[in-house]
């Protein structure tokens, strides 16, 4: 189980597969022989279809040269727990001027709390 949008987009095999080693080692491979392949061909599909124009080519290239994952921003959306205990009390603080230590340890055990159950993490 994967927690993610209806609309992603995945790669996946039946739950009747005789040989999941061979399965995991094929979708590795074809995981390394597409590097490259596949963002190429979406930054393509980004400059011919959808950016305006040079300024934002350029801006493509800044923002894919150092990509970074926000666990908070992906997860959020499913987990109001992993929204609370980051941005959302980051920006509640801010707006209050208040210290973000004064609502942090509630949300860090529900958080906590959550992604153990859902994870089996102990954070």
């Amino acid at each position: 189980y994967t927690p993610c949008a209806a609309e992603t987009q995945v790669i996946v095999t039946l739950s009747s597969n005789v040989n999941v080693e061979r399965t995991g080692l094929f979708l590795q491979a074809m995981m390394a022989a597409s590097y490259e392949f596949i963002f190429d061909a979406y930054r393509k599909q980004l400059i011919n279809d959808v950016l305006r124009d040079n300024d934002s080519i350029n801006m493509l290239s800044l923002i894919t040269k150092n990509p970074r994952y926000d666990f908070a921003y992906m997860f959020g959306q499913e987990y109001k727990s992993a929204a609370n205990a980051s941005y959302l009390l980051l920006r509640s603080s801010v707006k209050k001027s208040s210290a973000i230590t004064e609502n942090y340890g509630g949300y860090a055990r529900q958080f906590s709390r959550d992604m153990n159950r859902a994870f089996g993490a102990d954070l």
